[in-house]
């Protein structure tokens, strides 16, 4: 098999992983043919998100099916960049796999929340706020250095670290006013998206 051919194997596979884990928690949780809840986003937030999806998976599927419209941004990478990026996108679905886990019946697509809510502390949340946000983040940018292309990462990069700052604003907000001490306290010890470091004691802006 060419190496070229290889990775792109690996990235299919990695997409089905990802795709089976998504669709089994949704299946679990009651969401995969549930009827989509109110989302508190606003259009302006869910537009830029749909925009900002459709952009990252347009690129990858450029990749895998027809490279032409994204050939200058293709980089020949070395196999000892592409194998630690597929171990990465392994360890990124197993944290996906365990936040769910976590979070159990919570889980929403949707930016609300519910009369019946309650914190969730344990499992990858003891440590990080968002770990499944995370966790795409990380998963994306190891595809990018498994197929070598740099607008994957740009494009992940876009979605995750732009729109999902404004949204998760709004998000803490609400869990703010949900919770109020024990969650400023919760932002206290803990970091967005990875393990604060120690010493500090200042919640992420």
């Amino acid at each position: 098999m060419e190496p070229m051919n290889l990775w792109k194997l690996t990235v299919i596979s990695l997409l089905l992983m990802l795709s089976g884990v998504r669709l089994f928690f949704r299946w679990k949780t009651g969401t995969l043919l549930s009827r989509p809840a109110v989302s508190q986003e606003g259009p302006l937030i869910l537009g830029v998100r749909f925009a900002f999806s459709l952009l990252l998976f347009a690129t990858v599927f450029s990749y895998l099916f027809y490279s032409r419209p994204i050939a200058w941004s293709l980089v020949d990478l070395p196999p000892w960049v592409r194998i630690p990026s597929a171990v990465l996108g392994c360890c990124a679905i197993g944290v996906l796999v365990l936040s769910h886990r976590a979070l159990g019946g919570y889980f929403d697509l949707n930016l609300r929340i519910r009369a019946d809510h309650r914190l969730v502390t344990h499992g990858p949340y003891r440590l990080v706020r968002h770990p499944i946000y995370a966790a795409y983040l990380l998963f994306f940018l190891s595809i990018a250095g498994l197929s070598g292309c740099w607008a994957i990462a740009l494009a992940a990069l876009l979605l995750f670290g732009l729109l999902m700052t404004a949204r998760l604003k709004l998000e803490e907000a609400q869990l703010v006013e949900r919770f109020g001490q024990r969650y400023q306290d919760y932002l206290q010890r803990t970091g967005r998206f990875f393990p604060r470091l120690a010493g500090r004691s200042h919640p992420d802006p």
